[in-house]
């Protein structure tokens, strides 16, 4: 995960202007998502053993992680 990712504002996806982005960019960075919150779940499975995240939650994670990518894709 990147630094200060805590300490950013928050940006919505249709904010975000991911319908603007060429399908390339959308997929690098759902790729980046997709790769923080598989990180997020295995270090919970490590440490905890087991997974907490229902599909609602897993989803609301999913979409925070999206929103994460898409703010460092505009910014960088």
């Amino acid at each position: 995960m990147k630094e200060g990712l805590n300490s950013k504002p928050s940006v919505g996806i249709a904010a975000g202007g991911l319908d603007d982005l060429q399908p390339k960019e959308i997929i690098q960075i759902c790729a980046s998502a997709l790769q923080d919150i598989s990180n997020v779940l295995a270090q919970n499975i490590i440490e905890k053993d087991t997974v907490l995240y229902n599909d609602k939650a897993a989803a609301k994670l999913m979409k925070k992680y999206i929103d994460d990518a898409l703010f460092w894709h505009n910014a960088g």
